[in-house]
């Protein structure tokens, strides 16, 4: 996010911490509260998978039309097997550069923003 959205973002963010928790305090059950809580906020995860489906996570997520927060995570992921094992972490690519050419479809998705790969039909 640029820096002079920041301000915005945080004070929305707060003002729907204070909506959840008065939502919660009204008794509201939390499962019903959270549907107003924003998805891209900061938060702990684990999870476990296998090789393979993280070599499928990586395709989908380290795609240049992936958003910025997954692209993260999944970058941070690789990091941590590239101290572990560097060859495993170096196949962790986007899916075109196992395929060679771009797997994205569909008639809402822009052509790649890298210009490497041609969509195919």
């Amino acid at each position: 996010i640029i820096p002079a959205g920041e301000e915005i973002l945080q004070n929305s963010v707060e003002y729907t911490m204070k909506t959840y928790q008065a939502l919660i305090n009204l008794g509201v059950p939390t499962e019903d509260a959270r549907s107003i809580l924003p998805h891209n906020i900061l938060t702990l995860i684990s999870f476990r998978c296998t090789y393979r489906g993280l070599v499928d996570l990586a395709g989908v997520r380290l795609c240049a039309q992936a958003q910025g927060e997954f692209k993260e995570v999944v970058h941070s992921i690789k990091e941590e097997v590239a101290k572990i094992e560097p060859y495993l972490a170096s196949k962790l690519l986007p899916i075109c550069e196992h395929t060679g050419r771009c797997e994205f479809r569909s008639s809402y998705d822009r052509s790649c923003p890298e210009g490497k790969y041609v969509k195919t039909s």
